[in-house]
């Protein structure tokens, strides 16, 4: 199984660095390079599998403004594009606010009041 999610994941990393010029041919020949089932792989990639899932995902991502990586939502709001931390803690800290929940302190903010 460990092997299996190395796979995938050196996978996903040559997609995204090859992402201008991935052809079936080409995906065949990584995955079969990375030691995946040649033949289960070009099944999988015949058939569509997650063809409707991908759609539906991809729908969604839309439906909030996403239409590129990285996008995240919490709480129906979209963060789009590679932001800070500063503003996922600003949103985060905002939805905890809204739901009369309590909003942790910053990270560091217990060390350096505890002088540890």
């Amino acid at each position: 199984m460990r092997e299996r999610a190395g796979q995938v994941l050196e996978m996903h990393d040559w997609l995204f660095t090859n992402k201008d010029r991935i052809a079936r041919d080409a995906l065949v020949t990584q995955a079969t390079a990375l030691g995946m089932n040649a033949e289960a792989f070009t099944a999988c990639l015949d058939s569509n599998t997650y063809g409707a899932r991908i759609d539906e995902d991809m729908s969604e991502a839309r439906s909030f403004g996403i239409t590129g990586t990285p996008g995240f939502l919490i709480n129906g709001i979209a963060i789009r594009g590679a932001m800070p931390l500063e503003e996922f803690t600003r949103v985060i800290d905002g939805e905890l606010t809204l739901k009369g929940l309590p909003v942790p302190a910053p990270a560091g903010a217990a060390a350096a009041t505890t002088g540890g």
